[in-house]
Parts: C-alpha cells; sequence; structure tokens
C-alpha cells in the first residue's frame, strides 16, 4: 500500500486529496523515502520508511471511515446525481472529490486555521478562478501539434490492443491537466504517459504491453 499510495498515478487524486486536506505530500515522501534508485538498484532511508509508514497507517485508518460510512452512503443515496455531477465536470472522480472536501477542511498551508485565514483572504480570486474553470469545462484541451502527432501515433498501439476510444478519452482526464499545463512538454513524454497508462490497463487481461 505504501509504494501504490505514494507513487501510483491511478491515485492522483487521492493523493491530491490527503496534501490538501491532510497536508500529508506523498511526492515529498516518495522523493525522501528513496536515497537511491537507479537501474534498479535500490536503497531507502529506514528512518524516513518508518516515519511515513506510521503516517500512511492513520491516514489508511481514516480513509477507511470515510468511504465506508461518508462517501459510499451518500453517494448510493442518489447516485444519478452524482453521476450527473461526474459528467457535467468530465471528471470520473468529482463525486469523490465534493464529498471529501464537504467532509474535512484543508489543512495544506501549514493547519487548518492558517489556511482557512488565506481561503477567506483570497476568497474572491477563488471565486474568478472557478468560474474560469467551469467555462473551460467541455472545451478541447490545449494541445501543439507534435503532442497531437505523439498521441494520435499511439492510438494506433491502443486499438491493436483492443482499446477504445473511451478508453483514450479516459486517459485525457487522468493526465489532460499535465498536458496543457505544460505548453513545452515534449512528445517524448507525451508518449512515456501513455504508454504507462495503457500498460496499467493492460493488467488482469489479455491485452499485450506497449514497448
Amino acid at each position: 500500500f505504501t509504494n501504490w499510495f505514494l507513487n501510483w498515478f491511478y491515485l492522483a487524486d487521492l493523493q491530491e486529496a490527503v496534501h490538501v486536506f491532510f497536508n500529508f505530500d506523498s511526492k515529498r515522501a516518495w522523493k525522501e523515502i528513496w536515497k537511491f534508485n537507479i537501474g534498479g538498484a535500490l536503497e531507502f532511508d529506514e528512518q524516513k520508511m518508518d516515519h511515513y509508514t506510521a503516517m500512511k497507517e492513520l491516514i489508511q485508518k481514516e480513509l477507511r471511515h470515510f468511504i465506508t460510512n461518508v462517501l459510499f452512503p451518500e453517494f448510493y443515496y442518489d447516485p444519478l446525481r452524482w453521476a450527473g455531477i461526474n459528467h457535467k465536470s468530465r471528471d470520473d472522480n468529482m463525486a469523490f472529490k465534493v464529498i471529501f472536501s464537504r467532509y474535512y477542511e484543508p489543512t495544506i498551508l501549514g493547519g487548518r486555521e492558517k489556511t482557512a485565514k488565506w481561503l477567506d483572504k483570497n476568497s474572491r480570486l477563488l471565486e474568478d478562478i472557478t468560474k474560469d474553470a467551469w467555462d473551460l469545462v467541455g472545451k478541447p484541451r490545449k494541445m501543439n501539434g507534435d503532442q497531437m502527432k505523439a498521441i494520435a501515433e499511439l492510438r494506433t498501439y491502443a486499438a491493436a490492443m483492443g482499446f477504445t476510444n473511451e478508453d483514450i478519452e479516459r486517459f485525457g482526464r487522468v493526465f489532460g491537466r499535465r498536458l496543457a499545463a505544460e505548453d513545452n512538454i515534449s512528445p517524448e513524454t507525451v508518449k512515456r504517459l501513455f504508454k504507462i497508462f495503457l500498460n496499467a490497463e493492460s493488467v488482469g487481461t489479455e491485452r499485450g504491453v506497449v514497448q
């Protein structure tokens, strides 16, 4: 669980929620644990591992409570409503994000009180950002020609492995914000992310591996 929770991209939304509301930075923890990781040669910091594993255990206990006693009851009380919210936002995990943010208070800026003060001070700015973000929902992502070419090339591999257009669209939802935020991201990076996504989707199936 420690490895998956800290580094597995499928848990990106959960990692982000834990960072914002529990002030636990999984990326920082991962970097501090692994002192050396090159070519299969690994060396980790035992003290850091013990420290972050203890924190992970507390988070895991809290998440188990939240998922069992809050998320599932709230979602399945009116699943069509939440499915509609997911669809409108073009985010399969929006229901989780909304319910999580209603149950917990953010602590990312050094604790609940400091974070609350910053949010109150910048409330007008956050409203404007929220409006701008909603205006962009459903509109095409901004990608340059080389990036689009890289995606088109990998669509051939995806189709040969049995993936559908819906699978490709889910890749866009997982990585689209990252691609849109970095105008100079290289086609090689796009390909690498796509290959990670496709190979992860192949686990437990008869699909092959993208080399």
